[in-house]
């Protein structure tokens, strides 16, 4: 568990459920050592509110908290609950004086008692590229929702993660306008990979489990 003083650099004094997350960092050390404190600021939050909300400005902060919320998980299964996310588009302002303009992720963090998984098929499942072009994927994500009322989006990398991110906030409003909402939770496999024919390779794969329900 996080002491209290390090659970503050999370904080925000305005919103306590709001935690602050940090794209790049100078090492790797570093980077891992901030999703960790992250992961847990999260099970803290969200175990004495039943909610957190974390706020993402770049690629490399939307990818340190999804990464935070598959450790998590652990956490909160451990405890006999689970979480689920919901992706928005936020605009907020940055700077010494609120002088520049960005568009965040704002990831909303909920506790729920039981989670049903969904199931992966070949029909509704995605692999998101980090090279791919977000208004397509997000095409791709709607339409598998609409047809499945599930999608499961395979991630390798910051950029993939980021891009599947987006999508799923992408879509949101258009889902509404059926009276359909979805929430997604994160999970993660690690799967081997050849390395051109010479020695394999183990990734974390991380995938963004979708499932959408009526609109309230």
């Amino acid at each position: 568990m996080l002491d209290s003083e390090s659970k503050n650099k999370f904080m925000n004094k305005d919103d306590m459920q709001l935690l602050a997350v940090k794209g790049s960092f100078p090492t790797k050390e570093e980077a891992k050592e901030h999703v960790r404190d992250l992961a847990s600021a999260v099970f803290s939050t969200v175990m004495k509110h039943g909610f957190a909300k974390m706020r993402c400005i770049g690629t490399s902060a939307v990818n340190n908290a999804i990464r935070a919320l598959v450790r998590s998980r652990s956490k909160f299964k451990e405890n006999s609950v689970d979480i689920l996310v919901d992706a928005t588009f936020q605009n907020v302002t940055v700077g010494n004086n609120n002088e520049i303009n960005r568009v965040a992720i704002l990831l909303s963090v909920r506790k729920i008692e039981t989670l049903q998984d969904g199931k992966e098929t070949n029909d509704n499942f995605i692999k998101v590229k980090s090279t791919g072009h977000v208004k397509k994927i997000a095409s791709a994500v709607y339409s598998v929702m609409l047809k499945h009322g599930e999608v499961h989006l395979r991630c390798i990398g910051a950029s993939s993660i980021n891009n599947a991110v987006k999508s799923l906030a992408s879509i949101k409003s258009e889902l509404e306008k059926k009276d359909l909402a979805f929430s997604f939770y994160p999970d993660s496999e690690l799967i081997e990979f050849s390395d051109n024919g010479n020695e394999s390779i183990k990734k974390m794969v991380v995938i963004l489990r979708a499932v959408s329900h009526a609109a309230k």
